[in-house]
């Protein structure tokens, strides 16, 4: 007979390791496809991006943006565009361009996402609380407000380094 204590067997922790990181490096991956599933990074030149400003202008809609940024510390919300009916919202679209770097990023974020970003508890509105000092006097837009709105242009934006378009698409595509 050995003196030697008998250690307990410990395989289920190991096993439970490595299903830990196999679902975690699965969720890394399926972070990283939506992402690059959902953006389009492109070097354009400024006629491109005019030109990509027009049709997205197009595509988003005529009339006002619901968000109008008339300066750094100016901005408004045109509620008064909220019909009383708005169709569904399908996808949130980004456009961004800057000039500075000839980059033109095509964002397209599913309403799912948008929906399971705002109802997380560390989601957008956590974030823009830490900012609340730099965003105090910014009125707070939530997607609840982007469904009253519905589909249409939410900002359109020029600044001396790019532009920024917002618009959100209906079911349909609109």
């Amino acid at each position: 007979m050995s003196d030697t204590p008998v250690k307990p067997k410990r395989s289920w922790m190991v096993r439970l390791l490595i299903v830990f990181g196999i679902l975690m490096l699965a969720g890394i991956a399926a972070s990283v496809g939506m992402f690059l599933a959902w953006t389009d990074w492109e070097t354009v030149t400024a006629e491109g991006a005019a030109a990509a400003i027009i049709e997205a202008r197009a595509v988003a809609g005529a009339g006002p943006p619901y968000i109008e940024i008339r300066s750094e510390k100016d901005v408004v919300v045109h509620r008064e565009l909220e019909p009383l009916a708005p169709a569904p919202l399908a996808a949130v679209r980004v456009l961004v361009w800057a000039s500075d770097d000839s980059k033109l990023v095509r964002v397209k974020l599913p309403s799912w996402f948008l929906r399971a970003k705002a109802s997380m508890s560390f989601g957008l509105d956590s974030f823009t609380s830490e900012l609340s000092s730099d965003l105090s006097g910014y009125p707070s837009i939530t997607l609840d407000d982007l469904k009253k709105r519905g589909p249409g242009l939410y900002v359109d934006y020029a600044f001396p380094d790019g532009h920024i378009l917002l618009w959100g698409e209906g079911k349909s595509g609109d």
